[in-house]
């Protein structure tokens, strides 16, 4: 049952994804790409977010932001290389909640075909707490952290990224096994532009979006619980 029985006797919880084009990414016909949430699900309500956002939403009433960081990614080790202006909303929401899935276009030119993100500085634990950091000044936000399926498997990114959730005791979801085909968005190619491209047939489809949503709700639903219980 609902920790907040209706009509929801506590206050929205807020809780922000962090990640990049698995989590969000606006329209590029030019890649075949027709859509404004995670790539490459076929609708909105099937993209991992908000399937893990339908789930969440029945233990409480949660209030939702998302944002591509494709820029923290690519210049994790310096972050006046791009305008974090940008991003003022996000920083203004206090998340209660912040959940991290980024890491697939850290020095991974692969998805979306940019060799901009190469560098010879090697990513570790610290960078990554630089990126959750931007985003909770505050904090107070509890974290979740996971891979992605173009996360290497072994490679500095997992490692950096499991070393921060052992260090601040947060949650670790991983998700760089999901690289099964089934998983990809092939299965469901006829449901794209003719044009669609590889990059974006990489992505996960509904399947692996599924199972994102699957895995991250086995560590948010009790993050969730904590919340309740603190107010």
């Amino acid at each position: 049952e609902p920790l907040c029985p209706p009509p929801a006797a506590c206050d929205s919880i807020k809780l922000l994804i962090i990640g990049n084009s698995i989590t969000k990414h606006s329209p590029n016909p030019d890649i075949g790409w027709e859509h404004d949430w995670g790539m490459a699900a076929t609708a909105e309500s099937k993209d991992y977010v908000h399937q893990l956002a339908a789930k969440a939403k029945t233990v409480a009433p949660v209030d939702l932001m998302m944002v591509n960081s494709y820029d923290f990614e690519m210049y994790f080790y310096d972050f006046t290389k791009f305008d974090t202006s940008k991003y003022q909303e996000f920083f203004d929401f206090e998340p209660d909640i912040i959940i991290c899935t980024i890491g697939a276009n850290i020095k991974n030119p692969e998805p979306e075909g940019n060799d901009g993100v190469l560098t010879d500085i090697h990513f570790n634990k610290d960078y990554y707490k630089n990126i959750i950091d931007f985003f909770n000044k505050s904090g107070k936000a509890k974290v979740i952290v996971g891979t992605t399926i173009f996360t290497p498997e072994g490679g500095e990114v997992q490692t950096g990224i499991k070393a921060y959730a052992d260090e601040n005791g947060v949650p670790y979801v991983k998700m760089n096994d999901l690289d099964d085909e089934k998983y990809s968005a092939k299965p469901y190619r006829d449901q794209f532009p003719s044009n669609v491209s590889d990059g974006v047939l990489l992505h996960p489809g509904d399947a692996g979006m599924a199972e994102m949503a699957n895995r991250l709700w086995v560590a948010l639903e009790p993050v969730m619980g904590q919340c309740l219980a603190e107010r």
